[in-house]
């Protein structure tokens, strides 16, 4: 599920959410399903240059993802991605 609006020809914003179920083990590595969800700022200051910053959360069902506890010692994750696209034409 993906929803964007465009607030103004700078400014655009983004949430998109997933849910993943493997309860057989066939794509997965021992979760049963897992979630995601998104949140784009997308920022066009100049006709020619955009800045998009991602800010992404996981949850599984089971311990997946490293942390301070070491490998598969965490139920969720977070990240943020910084872009930045400049065209030679806009």
């Amino acid at each position: 599920l993906a929803v964007g609006v465009k607030l103004m020809d700078e400014l655009r914003l983004a949430v998109r959410g997933e849910l993943l179920q493997d309860p057989d083990g066939y794509i997965g590595d021992g979760y049963e399903w897992l979630g995601t969800g998104t949140f784009t700022i997308d920022v066009r200051p100049v006709p020619n240059v955009i800045l998009r910053l991602d800010n992404r959360f996981e949850y599984a069902d089971t311990e997946i993802f490293a942390d301070s506890g070491g490998p598969a010692s965490s139920k969720t994750w977070f990240s943020t991605t910084l872009g930045v696209v400049v065209s030679t034409n806009p």
